[in-house]
């Protein structure tokens, strides 16, 4: 794994995604779309090599002090209890002080079918990500492919953008 880091290249076998329609449990309808969920099968070692970039992108970001001590997703040691423990906290602060709180949730519907990938890289930039990790990543986002099989029919298509749910 560390010699595709160094090399700055993802094995393009290793991005192939399987597409496998699952679905929805508790649906009333399922001649509709929605009722179903798209889940991409890929190969492990693919897997694999992405938890190494993924740690290693958020060491960078941290190293260089770039993520908020209010963002939990991509942090170490960070879940969805932490998340809430600290707005379940800060709630608790601002009413013992006879404050108000307000909270604004945002649901991005489609967010990683839609993740663009220039301003993944511009993101890459400011954190000042090493070069050989930008590098294995620009490798990953380049000819990625995802395949369906269905009624006896294979479609593959050509990635430009987004993160196939079921991988990092």
């Amino acid at each position: 794994m560390n010699r595709y880091l160094t090399l700055q290249y993802f094995p393009r076998q290793w991005k192939r995604a399987y597409i496998k329609i699952i679905p929805k449990p508790n649906k009333t309808d399922y001649t509709e779309l929605n009722s179903y969920r798209p889940i991409g099968l890929l190969p492990v070692f693919g897997r694999a090599l992405e938890k190494l970039f993924v740690r290693r992108v958020t060491f960078a970001a941290m190293k260089f002090d770039k993520l908020s001590e209010r963002q939990f997703g991509f942090r170490p040691l960070t879940n969805t209890t932490a998340a809430l423990s600290a707005a379940i906290s800060a709630i608790e602060q601002a009413r013992s002080n006879g404050l108000l709180t307000i909270a604004v949730s945002l649901d991005i519907k489609a967010a990683f079918d839609n993740a663009w990938w220039p301003a993944l890289f511009h993101r890459l930039r400011l954190i000042d990500c090493p070069s050989n990790i930008c590098g294995l990543i620009r490798s990953y986002t380049t000819d990625r492919t995802v395949t369906l099989d269905h009624a006896g029919s294979r479609v593959s298509k050509t990635m430009t953008k987004g993160c196939i749910q079921g991988s990092t």
